[in-house]
């Protein structure tokens, strides 16, 4: 009577626009957990409608989860909620302080870039580091972490591996035959460095970007067990190269991967 519409009259609307305007193959409603009866009553009033328009069409909800805070839910009404441009303010304003008690030599300009990519990393991860389906809690101190499944951990061994090749200097053009695979961890890091691939794939037909993240994670706790075990810059000879070549690779893995996150990499932090 008063001319209001319900939110089903809405998305229904909506895609009928869609299917005429765009003619996909497929539609993904990326729409919180509380919102599953609502879509799977959308997608069979749809086919009701329409079989015939819909047969060759995917419809699905991609659901997600609700990010919490320590003192519980976020509610406007009690004044518990954050905002992306504070959060990520603060996120760059902590990360630029740690950034500066570790390395005060840097300019500030360094010091920037590096606040930048660690603080807006760091939420970036957090948040699609876990399953989109589960419900999350966001701590400055898990965002922030230096020891493990943060986006500054991963950054860091990225830019460790980077001063590894730096320091090795003028690294040679590597030669398939010069590499020998021999030490069992030389062996566990390839086979990991293999399973990138398949990573991004489980990834993309889940719509879970959370496969990729918990991958580059145990990727670059193999590429810390290598380290420890398997001198590089002392190395001589095919073994030397073989493991230059192997910091090499898992720089470019962890570069890749975290580029599909969205999130920028650095060479020294």
């Amino acid at each position: 009577k008063d001319g209001s519409s319900l939110y089903a009259a809405r998305d229904i609307a909506a895609a009928e626009f869609r299917l005429e305007q765009f003619d996909p193959i497929k539609i993904i409603y990326v729409v919180g957990n509380e919102q599953t009866l609502h879509f799977r009553q959308v997608f069979k009033t749809l086919r009701l409608l329409d079989e015939e328009k819909y047969k060759n069409v995917e419809l699905r909800h991609d659901s997600f989860g609700l990010v919490s805070l320590p003192e519980g839910k976020m509610s406007t009404r009690e004044g518990r909620v954050i905002f992306l441009e504070d959060l990520i303010d603060e996120a760059i304003e902590r990360a630029g302080k740690i950034a500066a008690e570790k390395n005060p030599e840097l300019t500030d300009a360094e010091k920037k870039e590096i606040a930048e990519a660690v603080g807006i990393g760091a939420i970036i991860y957090n948040d699609l580091s876990q399953s989109r389906e589960k419900n999350i809690q966001f701590t400055w101190d898990r965002a922030l972490s230096m020891e493990g499944s943060s986006a500054p951990y991963l950054q860091y061994a990225y830019a460790r591996a980077m001063s590894i090749l730096k320091k090795a200097g003028d690294v040679p053009e590597f030669k398939k035959e010069n590499i020998v695979i021999e030490a069992e961890q030389e062996q566990k890091l390839v086979r990991m460095i293999a399973r990138f691939p398949e990573a991004i794939q489980h990834a993309q037909i889940a719509d879970a970007p959370h496969i990729v993240a918990t991958y580059l994670n145990a990727l670059v706790q193999e590429f810390g067990r290598f380290y420890n075990e398997c001198p590089v810059l002392t190395a001589e000879g095919n073994a030397r190269e073989t493991r230059l070549a192997l910091v090499g690779a898992t720089a470019q893995v962890i570069k890749n991967g975290l580029t599909l996150l969205g999130i920028k990499t650095l060479g020294r932090m």
